[in-house]
């Protein structure tokens, strides 16, 4: 499996971004309407949820969502939507925080009660059965996420039509859950009910295709259809180029990812091209700056993040010389004002990783070790490994300092093989490119004490 794309992608994406509280229901007379709300205090605590969930204070914002259950309980009954909805929240926010079994419970409640005092087709069902479904696959298990947001969307169906355009980020969380659960193809048929929708509904406004199709070709770009995400990026040049011009700026982004896609060769287990030519992918690179140069002064930001795009492409393709300069043009042009130092900081402060590891979280699958069972308690173990990341962004000097316990040396050589085939963008100072000194990388991994004594046992029957 490669290392470079997942992580290409995300920093394309990146550079470029312009236990719960739950009363238990009782038998009594379910209030369903609003009236006896406070509703000053009930938007007021929605309104500073809302705000304290985009900003990411979760812990204040789980605090809220409980008042606001209690509020709604006190005020309406247990049993009411607005119950429901107050419900909702508080597990949004508890997914957000790995709560997942009050998460669930959360949700299910909302579920049940909107069951009730609606009906379980409802179009409110569907926000509480998106927040169990992400509960779901959070938590691990991919199936029941799947079965999860399959419902939330026969629901859409039922009440806004099959070829409803709100669906279609249900469908994005169906296909990741059949992924996790090792079914491909059911996601390549959901992206194609995305595709199809999305097709139709815009199917009179070609540039409202421009997301739709970037997150396709993002979603088999990951997938390692090279091929397919070529021809879906350049569908999103095509109609940015009639639609605005062939200098529009907005043609940067497509350009660079359709770029992207000429490092890999094959839909499975792709690798950086060695020894290929990558001289069509690159043309696309230097288009984007092109066009990035063609931008007002006041631009400069965009044109350096596009250089250091090109930077980072010729320097995964082991194009050194042309990384670097490409690399000084942005490093110059972040330099010529303090006010733009930041930006510096951010792109060349340190060595940025272009790359991604594929290290497993768990050390074996239970099937794997005779009498191993999936609900025996895991145990957390670490390989820590230190290096130098020289001025090819390659790491050299490696050795795993620690590992524990001492017998998972399978892990420990996974680990240093993954870093062995890491690549970054080089740190960059007023000199140019520099290595990077004494870099410390730690793994954490779980495993079974069953299978922990079974190493020990082949180690200690082999000497």
């Amino acid at each position: 499996m490669d290392l470079c794309k997942i992580t290409l992608l995300i920093s394309i994406l990146l550079t470029f971004p312009e236990a719960g509280l739950l009363a238990q229901p009782d038998q009594g007379e379910s209030d369903t309407s609003s009236e006896n709300l406070d509703p000053a205090g009930l938007d007021q605590q929605t309104a500073r949820f809302d705000t304290l969930l985009r900003d990411g204070t979760l812990d204040e914002a789980e605090n809220v969502a409980k008042q606001r259950v209690e509020t709604t309980i006190g005020e309406s009954g247990p049993r009411s939507i607005d119950t429901a909805f107050a419900l909702t929240d508080l597990g949004t926010v508890q997914v957000r925080t790995d709560q997942y079994d009050a998460a669930e419970q959360n949700f299910q409640s909302a579920i049940e009660i909107i069951g009730e005092v609606e009906n379980r087709l409802h179009e409110l069902v569907i926000d509480p059965l998106r927040g169990l479904g992400q509960t779901y696959l959070e938590s691990g298990r991919p199936d029941l996420a799947a079965r999860t947001f399959s419902a939330a969307i026969h629901i859409m169906r039922v009440n806004s039509g099959p070829h409803n355009i709100g669906q279609i980020e249900l469908l994005e969380s169906l296909a990741e859950s059949q992924l996790r659960a090792g079914k491909d193809e059911a996601a390549r048929d959901t992206q194609d009910q995305i595709h199809a929708i999305t097709a139709r509904y815009y199917r009179d406004d070609r540039l409202a295709m421009v997301t739709p199709l970037t997150r396709r070709g993002d979603w088999l770009f990951q997938r390692n259809s090279f091929h397919e995400a070529r021809d879906t990026y350049r569908q999103v040049v095509r109609i940015i180029e009639s639609e605005r011009g062939k200098k529009d700026l907005s043609l940067i982004e497509p350009l660079i990812k359709l770029g992207s896609t000429y490092l890999y060769v094959d839909t499975t287990g792709a690798q950086p091209l060695a020894g290929t030519p990558t001289a069509t992918g690159e043309s696309y690179y230097k288009r984007a700056v092109r066009i990035a140069e063609s931008a007002p002064a006041t631009d400069w930001a965009r044109l350096a993040k596009t250089r250091v795009a090109l930077g980072d492409f010729c320097t995964i393709s082991g194009d050194y010389n042309s990384a670097r300069s490409s690399y000084r043009e942005a490093w110059d042009l972040v330099s010529e004002d303090p006010s733009r130092h930041e930006l510096r900081a951010k792109l060349f402060g340190d060595a940025f990783p272009l790359t991604k590891m594929w290290i497993p979280s768990q050390s074996v699958r239970s099937s794997d070790v005779p009498g191993l069972g999936d609900d025996d308690e895991l145990l957390q173990g670490s390989v820590t490994a230190t290096y130098i990341i020289n001025d090819r962004g390659r790491i050299t000097k490696l050795r795993v300092d620690d590992l524990d316990p001492p017998e998972f040396a399978d892990m420990a050589n996974h680990v240093e093989r993954e870093l062995r085939r890491q690549i970054f963008r080089p740190h960059h100072d007023e000199t140019g490119v520099v290595a990077t000194p004494s870099q410390v990388f730690t793994h954490r991994f779980q495993y079974r004490q069953a299978e922990l004594d079974l190493l020990r046992a082949r180690e200690a029957a082999d000497n």
